[in-house]
């Protein structure tokens, strides 16, 4: 099941796998090919309730981060988020998107779609 969310220069999709889907699509996921000349992704575990998850920052091109990717274990199905770098706010700006310019905010928006009490 998949969620697409835009606003503005912006956008949040929303994928939810069974584990048999999440089986078939880990690797791919959690280890993306980055095109062009490699660059670090960097990762960091986060709590959303009592979970935890991985935030993965994911560079392309020439931005620091082009990716935020939230990949959330909820045991009978795994929830990935992923907020993409929208255009520029004016001509020649830097892309803008709330979620990569403050990844505790996409932590947020997922500890506030929890549809569990825990």
């Amino acid at each position: 099941m998949s969620y697409l969310l835009e606003g503005g220069n912006s956008s949040l999709d929303l994928t939810v796998y069974s584990i048999n889907a999440w089986s078939l699509a880990k690797e791919r996921v959690e280890n993306p090919k980055i095109p062009g000349e490699p660059r670090p992704v960097t990762r960091r575990t986060v709590s959303v309730g009592t979970r935890e998850a991985e935030l993965v920052s994911l560079p392309l091109g020439t931005r620091e981060v082009n990716q935020l990717w939230l990949i959330l274990d909820m045991e009978d199905a795994v929830a990935v988020a992923v907020a993409g770098s929208g255009g520029p706010v004016y001509p020649g700006g830097p892309d803008y998107n709330p979620f990569i310019n403050n990844p505790d905010l996409l932590v947020q928006v997922m500890e506030d779609l929890r549809p569990y009490p825990q």
